[in-house]
């Protein structure tokens, strides 16, 4: 999900599609005839669709668990998954299996950030499944609506 992401993330990520640092064969095509201007743009437009949406925290079980495991998170995902930092994502509404996915790609070594790669490591595979429960199950991020 990317309406609500912030624009300086979306680049970001744009940028490591194309140059290879992040694995996703469609996402690197799609990437791959961007300009730099074409990525602001792209991120202009998600960021625009308004902004992560907060509301209280989700609780119950796998969701309370990643919650208390989310401690070292907070410093750049914020409390319930909005980050307080533009160059770091919201993870707050994303879809579960993709914060699954990202999160063994860390700790795998196939997609790279040496924030992550170091804390990722000492996840174990329910701390993960913890964690993305957590903060898909929190309000934030939105599917941005066709002609919207």
């Amino acid at each position: 999900m990317l309406g609500g992401q912030h624009a300086e993330y979306i680049v970001l990520a744009l940028k490591a599609y194309k140059n290879g640092e992040r694995p996703h064969l469609t996402m690197q095509a799609q990437a791959a005839g961007l300009s730099d201007q074409d990525m602001k743009d792209v991120a202009a437009y998600f960021a625009g669709l308004g902004p992560a949406e907060t509301g209280p925290v989700a609780t119950g079980g796998q969701v309370s668990r990643g919650r208390d495991k989310a401690a070292t998170c907070v410093s750049c995902h914020g409390e319930a998954g909005i980050s307080l930092t533009p160059e770091w994502p919201n993870l707050a509404g994303q879809h579960e299996s993709y914060l699954r996915l990202t999160m063994e790609q860390y700790k795998g070594g196939t997609r790279t950030n040496a924030v992550m790669a170091g804390l990722s490591l000492m996840l174990t595979d329910q701390d993960i499944q913890d964690l993305a429960a957590f903060y898909a199950a929190q309000a934030g991020l939105f599917t941005a609506e066709p002609g919207g």
